[in-house]
């Protein structure tokens, strides 16, 4: 697929260029795709003009919700990306754009900025390149949570018009005090052929899908999709698949789900990465929610690496990308190897293809 090319004048434009606000989703929608891919090669300053478009997309969609935001601002020597206001409360903002996943070093960078406020006071944090896998749980087991996450696939959901962003905060906001987390996914990875553009309503409630599996973080993500459409597009078609971003999410996951009638929901951990106790734990809440556990050891990326054809895996470049290496692994998997790897992975891809198998719109 060819990457689609960018305006040279966006390249070139300074931030003060972005100053009026763009009126429509459809619109902001546009201008954000048109930034979402790299060219090749990347032109000098194109990563810092890309920082400005996102803060330029961000302001356009909260101006268009009517959140007031205030971009930019350096309180005290400091700089913070932004405000908004929703639901008469003040929010801070952080927005990243980075090409890797935003570390727990940057969460607890923000968090000082916030603590420093006044009480009771939350933030925002927009990264348009995901997590660490460490972030989340990192920022879960310091001093109480005080700050909202949205990674790409929520701000996609937003910009296609499924929910609004206050929406979408206020679903995130009862999830963060129910549960303790910062993060929740506004809705599944679902396989392309699979998706649908739902109304404002149905946007709200999780995809219905025969098959759910929550995953740790995104390399998981992106392997465990990467492999259902190599072993089988029409399972991956079938299958949803919801980020937790960190082990501490998994059940608090696993229960909204629940809570919201989905049904048959699996949970990938990597227990070999784990101590015994925290696997217990996660085993324990895996009961109390009605899930099936499936254990990978060490990992499932290493389960991944196990089964890939050996002349690949020798001759394919390093890269420093986890993502990007779940999905060359997955690939090239050869599932005879694949199930020696992890005889677990191979049951419960027998059962959930007999599960689908047996579905009346299956045999029509």
């Amino acid at each position: 697929m060819s990457t689609p090319s960018v305006d040279e004048s966006n390249i070139r434009m300074p931030a003060s260029a972005h100053k009026t606000p763009l009126p429509t989703y459809a619109e902001i929608r546009t201008f954000y795709d048109s930034w979402r891919f790299e060219p090749h090669p990347v032109p000098m300053g194109w990563k810092q003009h890309r920082g400005y478009a996102f803060e330029h997309i961000l302001n356009s969609l909260f101006t268009l919700e009517g959140l007031r935001p205030r971009t930019n601002y350096r309180p005290a020597g400091e700089e913070i990306d932004g405000s908004l206001i929703v639901d008469h409360r003040i929010y801070l903002l952080e927005a990243k754009w980075w090409g890797a996943a935003l570390p727990a070093s940057a969460l607890y960078a923000f968090k000082g900025k916030i603590d420093g406020k006044l009480a009771g006071t939350l933030g925002i944090v927009i990264s348009q390149s995901g997590f660490a896998d460490d972030a989340v749980d990192a920022l879960v087991s310091g001093k109480g949570v005080n700050m909202i996450l949205f990674d790409s696939s929520d701000l996609e959901t937003i910009l296609s018009e499924q929910m609004s962003f206050a929406d979408a905060l206020r679903q995130k906001l009862r999830y963060a005090a129910e549960f303790g987390q910062p993060f929740s996914p506004l809705r599944a990875n679902a396989a392309p052929s699979a998706t649908s553009t739902p109304d404002h309503e149905t946007a709200q409630r999780p995809a219905s899908a025969p098959v759910n599996v929550i995953v740790e973080g995104p390399a998981d993500e992106a392997g465990l999709r990467e492999l259902l459409n190599t072993l089988s597009p029409r399972v991956s078609a079938r299958t949803a698949i919801w980020p937790a971003r960190g082990v501490s999410n998994l059940i608090p996951l696993s229960l909204s789900l629940a809570q919201k009638g989905v049904s048959d929901v699996d949970i990938f951990v990597d227990s070999g990465l784990l101590e015994p106790s925290v696997v217990e734990e996660i085993a324990t809440g895996a009961r109390d929610s009605g899930a099936n556990l499936i254990t990978f050891a060490p990992s499932f990326i290493d389960v991944l690496e196990r089964a890939c054809e050996t002349d690949y895996y020798n001759l394919v470049p390093a890269t420093g990308i986890p993502a990007k290496h779940a999905r060359r692994m997955a690939q090239h998997t050869n599932s005879e190897l694949l199930w020696e790897a992890s005889p677990e992975l191979h049951g419960w891809w027998l059962q959930r293809t007999a599960n689908l198998t047996e579905r009346p719109e299956d045999s029509a």
